[in-house]
């Protein structure tokens, strides 16, 4: 008997800059796939800061302006482009 792991893999970071108020979060993706961009400062709330990126290649990353309240930051894959 085989069990396998309901989950998807977790996205695997590749890179994380900080630079005054923004970051750049770089994380390895698979080409045709969707990814959104989460925040949280207490891990109950999550926030889309980005929505429906598209991956074309091996590595996809965004810059994004920070606040105080963002504490947390998650990448999600969710699907794939038809």
């Amino acid at each position: 008997m085989e069990f396998r792991n309901p989950y998807a893999e977790p996205v695997r970071l590749a890179f994380v800059l900080f630079n005054n108020r923004s970051i750049t979060v770089s994380w390895q993706s698979e080409r045709e796939r969707f990814y959104d961009v989460e925040a949280t400062a207490d891990f109950r709330r999550w926030t889309k800061l980005m929505t429906s990126l598209l991956a074309s290649g091996s590595e996809l990353s965004v810059d994004l302006e920070t606040s105080s309240e963002v504490k947390f930051l998650r990448v999600v894959e969710f699907g794939r482009r038809r």
